[in-house]
């Protein structure tokens, strides 16, 4: 009995020491990033610049950054520690980074939630929304965001506002809570109208010119209403503003128009 038992006590060691020398396996830390639903702006149909940036990790030489929308996942291997995307689809995003040591083990992966709120600007006598190729957008100029009320300056806030006075103003976009609110900074810059001032025959059609101008980007869809006994023609729109075909009447003093 003795051998045998010498025997089972010899496994029973061996077992031991192979089990004491198995090394740990260590990975990556965990990347760390802000916590919580993060949101960025899609402003007049420019991709909103999504950017997260993270502390570096000890031991890792690479990061995997995964961008998901809706059904679409797309990987990018990086190296530095900071992800840059422009995203023009609005709604929520998912992104999620790992980091990779030089042996090819990977930590566990850490997800951001992210929101792009689109907010569209259409420049007076412009049917669709756009941005201004100056930066800056005419008086006229209306906002909005899908399903959110904004606000421009100290206006009431609406589905839809209106610029109709410039200045520089932000604009605030948000909803219910739970619903994302942001604010962009917008420079509304004046319209100018001017037109000759000589007298006009009554009963004649006149084509009058009427100069238009603006930093800010101005359509060609101008709506035109007269003030006074005057009949107006179709108006054209011109470089550098509309001329627009008057007839005052017989008894006509005064008159203008509303652009």
């Amino acid at each position: 009995m003795m051998p045998a038992m010498g025997s089972r006590g010899f496994a029973v060691a061996l077992a031991g020491c192979l089990f004491a020398s198995a090394p740990a396996i260590a990975t990556p830390g965990v990347p760390q990033l802000v916590t919580g639903t993060r949101t960025f702006v899609a402003f007049a149909g420019e991709p909103a610049p999504v950017k997260l940036s993270w502390a570096p990790v000890p031991g890792a030489a690479r990061y995997r950054a995964r961008w998901t929308s809706g059904a679409t996942v797309k990987d990018i291997e990086l190296v530095g520690t900071s992800f840059e995307r422009g995203e023009t689809s609005p709604g929520k995003h998912v992104l999620s980074v790992t980091a990779i040591d030089a042996g090819g083990l990977e930590s566990p992966p850490v997800d951001i939630a992210v929101e792009v709120v689109r907010i569209e600007a259409t420049a007076p006598g412009e049917k669709t929304p756009a941005p201004s190729p100056s930066g800056a957008y005419a008086i006229g100029a209306v906002f909005s965001s899908p399903g959110l009320r904004c606000q421009l300056g100290t206006s009431a806030p609406a589905h839809e506002v209106v610029a109709s006075v410039a200045g520089a103003f932000g604009l605030r976009c948000g909803g219910e809570p739970g619903q994302p609110t942001v604010e962009v900074p917008i420079v509304i810059a004046p319209v100018i109208i001017s037109g000759d001032l000589a007298p006009i025959a009554r009963e004649n059609e006149t084509r009058l010119h009427v100069t238009i101008a603006s930093v800010g980007a101005i359509g060609e869809h101008l709506e035109v209403a007269a003030i006074g006994d005057l009949d107006l023609g179709p108006a054209e729109r011109v470089t550098g503003g509309l001329d627009i075909p008057i007839t005052p009447s017989a008894t006509a003093t005064t008159a203008g128009l509303i652009i």
